[in-house]
């Protein structure tokens, strides 16, 4: 049988990853996000590893929320359906990103995954989605420049000589994603 520890506690070889400082659950590393799993604790969000927000029902894993983030404007989708000025800002309000979207796009802009691509003639873009066929990985997304040709060609036409070009679909915000299967 364990010794306590001075102060009565449990003796540290007890506590895992898991635990918070106080010896609550849900710290990092905490198992989150799915049926039957308790929320995660004061100070975490719920990071899927997948972007899904849990929506496969595969629980995430509790991580610390950062404590500042930079002021870089890279918009993006939360798992709560807000727009946020960058990932870092989504996990510092206690939410991961979400690739399925959910999210109403800024003006100029379309989804792509969790980002958003711009809409806007003089930096017109493309989202390059790269399907994943490891089970674990998740799919990647990418904003990309368009090719000059775009501004006068109609949509996905323009992009014929990209990878992937041959598959693409124009989203109902008007942007052009380009799906590129694993492989």
């Amino acid at each position: 049988m364990d010794a306590a520890s001075p102060d009565g506690s449990a003796p540290d070889a007890a506590r895992t990853d898991a635990d918070t400082p106080d010896g609550s659950a849900g710290g990092a590393g905490a198992a989150c996000g799915s049926r039957g799993l308790s929320p995660c604790a004061d100070g975490f969000y719920c990071d899927f590893s997948r972007n899904d927000c849990g929506a496969t029902d595969r629980p995430g894993q509790c991580a610390t929320r950062p404590d500042a983030c930079a002021e870089i404007y890279q918009p993006a989708c939360g798992c709560d359906g807000m727009v946020y000025s960058n990932a870092c800002e989504a996990a510092a309000a206690g939410q991961d990103v979400n690739d399925g979207g959910g999210c109403t796009a800024p003006e100029r802009t379309f989804s792509c995954g969790s980002a958003f691509c711009s809409l806007m003639p003089t930096t017109l873009q493309y989202c390059q989605r790269e399907v994943s066929d490891v089970g674990s990985m998740p799919d990647t997304y990418t904003c990309l420049s368009a090719p000059r040709t775009c501004s006068r060609l109609p949509l996905c036409r323009c992009l014929s000589g990209v990878p992937c070009g041959d598959m693409c679909m124009v989203s109902a915000e008007g942007g052009q994603i380009v799906t590129c299967p694993g492989g």
